[in-house]
C-alpha cells in the first residue's frame, strides 16, 4: 500500500528515503523492498499485478500440516524469515506452554493448542 501511495504522489517522502527507512527497520528487507516496488507498480498496471498474483498463487503448491508439532515447525520457519530466530521462539515457547496447560487440564484434548499454532503469530 505505501508503494502505491507514493506512487501516486501521496507520500510527501523520497523513494530512497522510503527504502532507507526499510533497511534501517532491519525485518524482511528484500520482501519489503519488493512490497513496495510491487505497490508502485499496482499503481499505474494494478491489472497486470493482479494477474501475476494469481499465476503465482497457482504455481505454488500448498500443502497442509498433519500434525501440530509440523504446524509449528513450519510457522517458527516463516516467524524466523519474517524477523529473527527469537521471534520463532517466542512463538514456539507460546505453544508449548498452551500445549502443557491443555495437557494437565484437559487430557486427550489438543483444540485448543492447534487453535494457537494455527492463529498465533507470537
Amino acid at each position: 500500500m505505501l508503494g502505491f501511495a507514493y506512487q501516486k504522489g501521496l507520500v510527501p517522502v523520497s523513494g530512497a528515503a522510503i527504502d532507507r527507512a526499510i533497511e534501517l527497520n532491519g525485518v524482511a528487507i528484500a520482501f519489503n523492498r519488493e512490497a513496495f516496488l510491487w505497490g508502485r507498480l499496482a499503481a499505474h498496471r494494478r491489472a497486470e499485478v493482479e494477474a501475476e498474483r494469481r499465476r503465482a498463487r497457482r504455481s505454488r503448491p500448498r500443502t497442509l500440516s498433519t500434525t501440530l508439532d509440523e504446524a509449528w515447525r513450519v510457522r517458527i520457519a516463516v516467524l524466523t524469515r519474517y524477523q529473527n530466530a527469537a521471534y520463532g521462539a517466542r512463538y514456539e515457547r507460546l505453544v508449548r506452554d498452551v500445549e502443557t496447560a491443555e495437557r494437565a487440564k484437559a487430557r486427550g484434548q489438543d483444540g485448543l493448542a492447534d487453535a494457537v499454532a494455527a492463529r498465533s503469530s507470537s
